[in-house]
């Protein structure tokens, strides 16, 4: 997806960060997205409960251009 982001222009966003803090064995899964795409727009994903501390820790990590809120409504 990091590759056809790139080849087309667009904006991606990356999983749910609650992932990447919480399964250290799937953080290769979000690197790639800047690796694939060193100039492109990447958004990090978080809940809105995610800390702030966490938030600004995960888009200085995979170098994020914005931040995408999701509402997960039961």
């Amino acid at each position: 997806m990091a590759r056809f982001a790139y080849k087309y222009g667009l904006t991606m966003a990356v999983g749910s960060l609650s992932a990447f803090f919480h399964d250290p064995g799937c953080r290769e899964s979000f690197y790639v997205a800047r690796e694939e795409n060193p100039n492109g727009i990447i958004l990090a994903s978080v809940s809105c409960g995610t800390p702030v501390g966490l938030v600004r820790e995960g888009v200085s990590i995979l170098e994020a251009s914005a931040v995408q809120v999701h509402l997960n409504t039961a």
